[in-house]
């Protein structure tokens, strides 16, 4: 009795042990597959896989963005953003853009309220409005170009303008 109850332990041990592990084999066109149980068939290796990344206590890292009410301002409050400017480009700064691409980046403190929306300027011709703090302009043209942000409230009532920022684009 004691020889079967040994047998079921090292069985059931040798499959807790492999349940875990990752093989890797080639099938007859010489593509890799991956899986945790390979074909009888194959000659198969077992791939040694990094570490998992864990992040503890990752809800207590980021907060939500709080509404006017949650941060409790009335509507008859102005909302104050501490700081509100264009990280990209800088001012007067020449960009080499082969392709014509540049990226404007805002940087905003306290984060957007969700009914705010930021809009991003190209030389007077608004190029994009949303929450996004990265903006992608893309096929510029050579010379300089005049860029400037605002914060819009709802119905698109302008909060507070940034400060325009010139850029020279350079090209080929």
């Amino acid at each position: 009795m004691r020889y079967w109850i040994a047998l079921v332990i090292s069985i059931s041990a040798f499959s807790v042990m492999t349940a875990d592990t990752v093989f890797s084999w080639k099938d007859a066109k010489g593509i890799v597959h991956y899986g945790d149980s390979p074909p009888e068939s194959a000659k198969a290796r077992a791939v040694d896989l990094p570490e998992l990344t864990v992040i503890e206590n990752y809800d207590k890292l980021y907060k939500p963005v709080l509404t006017l009410e949650e941060r409790g301002i009335t509507k008859k409050e102005k909302v104050i953003y501490a700081k509100f400017s264009i990280l990209a480009p800088k001012d007067k700064q020449a960009i080499r853009a082969n392709d014509g691409d540049v990226t404007v980046m805002l940087s905003l403190k306290p984060k957007l309220l969700p009914e705010h929306t930021l809009s991003v300027f190209l030389d007077g011709k608004k190029m994009a409005e949303g929450d996004l703090r990265m903006v992608n302009l893309t096929n510029l043209n050579r010379g300089d170009h005049k860029v400037y942000a605002v914060i819009n409230g709802k119905k698109g009532k302008q909060i507070r303008k940034g400060k325009e920022i010139v850029f020279t684009v350079i090209r080929r």
